[in-house]
């Protein structure tokens, strides 16, 4: 689990019974996830332990809500069964399973070709793998509700990666040459400087486009 979003499930679990548990497949990670929450004096106990999506090792009804985050675009079909079961089981009545995985249908490179992106995942998604996978998503939901799931909701959200502008032409101009495609998208739409590195993410709720004023 990223280092970011463990504390902040820790700082959400309230009551003096509170607690929260993470899994890994690989022992290695395991390993990594302990040695932070040591260093992390988080407010509430953290389990960490190996273990398998498909085959949690809780008992039934264990937790008030359950968070899985970018792994179920990497499982099979079965295996995505499995797992959504798994959540279901291990979270009490009532409660609260939240899955967040990336949409191949919205990914999209600019300046460039719009519909590269649709392309490669067209043709890969032609034979089981990842790629047929990561275009599931968008139906995460249908197979929520036949795990048993209820009250099933979904909710996008648009994450933009800036990349810092291209050097300057070095050709000479009569005027000053304007800024780039990507320099104009920085200074409209994105708060981070010129240099950024390119895995800081701006992340919003998609929404349709309005227009205002006249």
């Amino acid at each position: 689990m990223p280092r970011r979003r463990l504390p902040a499930l820790a700082r959400r679990t309230h009551g003096p019974d509170g607690r929260v548990s993470a899994i890994g497949l690989a022992e290695e990670h395991v390993d990594r996830a302990t040695e932070r929450v040591r260093s992390w004096h988080l407010p509430c106990p953290v389990d960490v332990r190996q273990g398998s999506i498909t085959d949690l090792p809780y008992p039934d009804g264990s937790f008030d809500a359950v968070w899985c985050s970018n792994t179920v675009e990497m499982l099979t079909a079965d295996e995505l069964g499995a797992a959504l079961h798994e959540m279901r089981r291990v979270t009490r009545p009532g409660g609260l399973v939240a899955v967040k995985d990336v949409d191949g249908h919205a990914f999209a490179a600019r300046p460039g070709d719009p519909y590269l992106f649709t392309d490669l995942f067209r043709t890969a998604g032609a034979t089981p793998g990842y790629a047929q996978q990561v275009l599931r998503t968008r139906d995460l939901y249908r197979w929520m509700r036949e795990a048993g799931l209820h009250d099933v909701r979904r909710r996008t959200v648009l994450i933009e990666h800036f990349t810092p502008p291209p050097p300057p032409m070095s050709a000479p101009a009569t005027h000053p040459p304007s800024p780039s495609w990507p320099h104009r998208r920085r200074n409209r739409a994105s708060p981070h400087r010129p240099g950024t590195p390119f895995s800081t993410p701006r992340t919003r709720p998609v929404r349709s486009p309005t227009r205002t004023g006249t």
